[in-house]
């Protein structure tokens, strides 16, 4: 399979354009990660997102793996001389690893099994006559004198040997392998049984010591949590099929001639086959899929929980407007309401190379007025500062208040260990925290960072406003900074923590919600 049908198969699979798909290929080879892609080559791979160049990456993989697969099947049978053109038409066509697997059993080489040590001993033409079933007349001793020997003493060894061999040809049935996978997976059942309870002391495992399910039903979690009392030895696991019925139809496929004097030796091998060496092979992989499927899910599951959780709303009660500075993509602006739910965003172009800085602060006056924003943060990168520019054109025209910057997120309220020598700990806000006055305290404070804005001005953390000489564990949970306007002029004035223990001799008072200590979060966000 060359790179162009792997191409036109994942564009056909994912209803995508074959161009898009190879720049994709082109851009993945070159080991650039999908959110580079995704974010910065947009215009090369016609817009795909994260989760369609995740898509192709992964078919990419298997169809590449598969590929190669099939060289080395192909190579290895033509080797032995046995390749025959239907076979290798059926191996082309294949598009599922394990369909190749199963063509390539037959002729894979094995490791010493019961089969190999009967055709050592010549019993190989006794298993083929055995598998014509052409002989209806006669008695079974008469056609095993010829392959008696000093390893096969007996007529019973000589039949026994022949069925081993007739009971792997079976099991090198590729679409008796697929028949009997597709049952086993719609009827069997995942049964556990308790193997060691006395390693299970706290009973995490015990709905699963007598418990059975069908295995296409079981939920996922719960087949991990089989999986896990299996690994720890707590448990005994096995899947059980409908037996009698595969059986039979293994039977069936090979008994041609039921009047043949070898018809019951054709079912004991046949029954042999499917219980020693398809039914183990089968539940292993049967299990095996069933388990990275789970894996899959738990996978998406996370993800899922993570991102309700990252999608948090970023200031409890307050519409926020957030940039994403960039160049040459542009920047990107979202608006989220008070819940944290997205409510719309565009993408603006005020750098260069479109330079369209006046249509950019038009369309943020317009989204700041339509959406009664709050407050703006712009992210730290590429062009930021120059995007931060353009957020202070947009608060001085819409009139809405002035700005001050943060070099912190916005955290919970908590209190921290006392300042050392100091009454008064330290606190941060999860909403607007009105600018700090380096006269409110009678202890002379820190000094103040530059350009400290007027009083009417707040910010999503007052950490902005001390410089950062204090000790380690006031400056060790640093984290990415960002900007952050406050787009109204009266601050909240609801107090920044129910549990404030200041000293009112040593900490001012906050009356007038113009004047409060400052301070910020331990990194749990407590």
């Amino acid at each position: 399979m060359t790179d162009q049908l792997i191409i036109a198969t994942i564009a056909h699979e994912l209803g995508l354009e074959a161009d898009q798909i190879a720049c994709a290929v082109q851009l993945l080879d070159e080991d650039n990660t999908v959110p580079f892609i995704a974010r910065y080559r947009k215009e090369v791979t016609g817009g795909l997102d994260e989760e369609q160049l995740r898509a192709i990456q992964t078919r990419l993989k298997y169809l590449r793996r598969l590929a190669e697969r099939k060289a080395t099947v192909l190579k290895s049978i033509a080797e032995q001389g046995k390749l025959t053109p239907e076979l290798e038409a059926r191996i082309r066509a294949a598009m599922v690893l394990q369909e190749v697997e199963d063509l390539y059993l037959p002729y894979k080489p094995k490791r010493r099994t019961r089969a190999t040590v009967a055709r050592e001993r010549g019993l190989e033409p006794l298993a083929e006559l055995i598998l014509a079933q052409e002989i209806t007349e006669g008695r079974l001793e008469q056609f095993a004198q010829d392959y008696l020997s000093e390893k096969v003493p007996t007529v019973e060894d000589a039949y026994a040997g022949a069925r081993d061999i007739v009971a792997e040809v079976v099991s090198e049935d590729a679409d008796l392998r697929k028949a009997v996978r597709e049952r086993t997976f719609g009827q069997g059942l995942l049964v556990c049984t308790v193997a060691d309870a006395s390693l299970d002391p706290q009973g995490k495992y015990h709905m699963y010591y007598e418990y059975a399910e069908p295995l296409k039903a079981i939920p996922p979690h719960r087949l991990l949590a089989i999986n896990r009392g299996q690994k720890e030895g707590v448990l005994k696991v096995k899947v059980e099929a409908p037996v009698d019925e595969i059986t039979a139809e293994v039977q069936g496929r090979y008994l041609k001639n039921r009047h043949s004097v070898f018809a019951a030796q054709v079912r004991e091998a046949a029954a042999d086959g499917y219980k020693r060496l398809i039914a183990p092979s089968i539940e292993r992989g049967l299990r095996g899929t069933c388990t990275d499927e789970a894996d899959d899910h738990a996978i998406k599951v996370f993800a899922a929980n993570l991102r309700n959780l990252l999608l948090q709303p970023p200031l409890r009660s307050k519409i926020v407007m957030g940039i994403d500075p960039g160049y040459r993509t542009g920047c990107k602006v979202t608006l989220v309401d008070e819940t944290g739910k997205f409510s719309g965003g565009t993408t603006i172009y005020p750098h260069a190379p479109q330079k369209q800085w006046d249509e950019a602060r038009d369309i943020l006056v317009s989204l700041v007025t339509w959406g009664n924003v709050d407050v703006i943060a712009v992210g730290n990168g590429t062009a930021s500062r120059e995007t931060e520019a353009l957020a202070a054109e947009v608060i001085a025209e819409s009139g809405r208040g002035a700005y001050t910057s943060s070099t912190r997120p916005a955290r919970r309220c908590t209190p921290l260990p006392r300042w050392p020598g100091r009454n008064c700990p330290i606190w941060t806000s999860p909403c607007a925290v009105p600018s700090p006055s380096p006269a409110a305290c009678k202890t002379p404070w820190p000094s103040w960072s530059k350009s400290s804005p007027a009083p009417s001005a707040w910010a999503s953390t007052s950490m902005t406003w001390i410089r950062r000489s204090w000790p380690r564990p006031w400056t060790r949970w640093s984290s990415r900074p960002s900007t952050t306007w406050g787009l109204t002029s009266t601050p909240p004035r609801q107090p920044f923590c129910s549990t404030f223990r200041a000293s009112t001799s040593r900490c001012p008072k906050r009356s007038s919600g113009t004047e409060t200590n400052t301070g910020r979060s331990d990194p749990a966000g407590n």
